[in-house]
């Protein structure tokens, strides 16, 4: 697998990164607004090839295990116990209510941008993929070959740029 590196500046392209960069924020509101309504310490996302989706919260202190899973050994993330102790059924049916109700269940999707770009989420499944846009260009690395749309460039220019992004317009 030989990695190779494209940028982009094309109309359509950089439509679809801005449209990712709006969806993102969005998202990322929605994820804040959860994270306050439970007074969690941090909101999780995740993300995979094909787009950003809501993970979960972080409490600090951690919230009692009575109503509450233990935090996951990796994340740290806490969500409610899928069966509460009968001594609190009314507070815990409030609490899945509650988190039910609220819980982002939107995703920053990638697919409308692989498609402008020539290629597709499962091409893209079993193989590396970044992208991130900087300097009012996409800079995107993947063993796939992009479309005309897009231009070969060296690793060099990639990481040079991605180093850039990272130290000036890096996503949170």
């Amino acid at each position: 697998m030989t990695i190779k590196y494209f940028k982009s500046s094309h109309p359509d392209v950089m439509a679809e990164c801005e449209k990712i960069r709006v969806d993102r924020l969005a998202r990322q509101a929605e994820f804040e607004e959860f994270k306050n309504k439970f007074g969690a310490s941090k909101a999780f996302k995740y993300q995979s090839v094909d787009g950003i989706r809501f993970c979960g919260l972080r409490f600090n202190p951690e919230k009692p295990s009575d109503l509450w899973t233990k935090p996951d050994k990796r994340s740290g993330c806490q969500y409610p116990r899928a069966c509460g102790p009968k001594s609190k059924k009314e507070e815990h049916g409030a609490l899945k209510r509650q988190w039910n109700a609220a819980l982002p269940t939107g995703k920053v999707d990638f697919e409308p941008l692989y498609s402008v770009v020539g290629t597709h989420t499962g091409r893209l499944y079993f193989t590396v993929v970044s992208f991130f846009v900087h300097g009012g260009e996409l800079f995107f690395a993947s063993d796939e070959t992009l479309n005309d749309k897009c231009q070969e460039i060296t690793g060099t220019e990639f990481h040079i740029s991605e180093k850039a992004f990272k130290e000036v317009d890096r996503y949170e």
